[in-house]
């Protein structure tokens, strides 16, 4: 159901071969899900006597595997990442409010992946940012006047939890937050902004249909990604200054 190796392998080498034969390759914009579906399951099943942070410690390594593979597709072009529900370090939906280690070790190797594109003055905001909760902002390069605001999701989504189980929503109203300070800032600089994200406001198509075939004559409502409207909302009314709203997941 995921990715093989070498459907990788091959992809990498098409993005190689293809890059630069028309128009050069400013960025790329990967919108989340690095790590496989039941990714967690299948590293216990192979390696039961494995510890937690074991574990933790592999995610960070496959997250860096791609982004070098993609390097070396690409030498030198900027990589902006969002993070997925599946990218975690303690199980899908899965991160902790505060001071995830999961978002430790990874905000470094997605700032490589950023590369020269990460002003050297920018670095410490992008690693607090994205060790707080896995969003980030900057210029866009190759593209005058133009912000990238990045998010991480997963906390607004209505299948959330801390790596404990719980349930808590202050991750998502911190996110919020950020996020309508960042469109506000961008607008008093008169820039515009593309805002990247992986789980998309909206229904979900596929879980509805699964619990309701028959959606004309079933009374049950529709199944919806995120946990309240509170996104769409903010974007819409942000709708002057974002001129393109990126997501992954469906």
């Amino acid at each position: 159901v995921d990715t093989t190796n070498p459907l990788w392998q091959s992809s990498l080498y098409a993005i190689h071969a293809r890059a630069g034969t028309v128009n050069p390759v400013h960025f790329v914009i990967l919108s989340g899900d690095l790590l496989a579906h039941s990714f967690d399951c299948m590293y216990k099943t192979l390696l039961p006597t494995a510890t937690s942070d074991d574990y933790l410690a592999f995610t960070a390594k496959t997250i860096r595997y791609i982004v070098q593979g993609l390097h070396q597709a690409l030498p030198g072009v900027p990589i902006y990442i969002s993070l997925g529900n599946g990218d975690s370090g303690c199980g899908d939906y899965r991160l902790d409010p505060t001071h995830d280690a999961f978002l430790a070790r990874t905000a470094p190797i997605l700032s490589q992946a950023i590369g020269p594109a990460l002003p050297s003055g920018d670095l410490a905001s992008f690693l607090t940012d994205f060790e707080a909760g896995g969003f980030y902002n900057l210029p866009l390069a190759g593209v005058p006047h133009t912000r990238l605001i990045v998010l991480d999701d997963l906390f607004l989504s209505a299948k959330y939890a801390t790596c404990s189980g719980a349930h808590d929503p202050a991750p998502a109203a911190g996110q919020l937050a950020w996020l309508s300070a960042q469109l506000s800032d961008a607008r008093q600089n008169h820039e515009s902004v593309w805002v990247v994200g992986h789980i998309p406001p909206g229904i979900d198509v596929y879980s509805t249909l699964r619990k309701s075939p028959d959606l004309c004559t079933s009374a049950a409502p529709p199944i919806v990604f995120l946990s309240s409207d509170k996104l769409a909302q903010v974007l819409s009314a942000n709708a002057d200054i974002i001129r393109l709203a990126i997501f992954g997941h469906t």
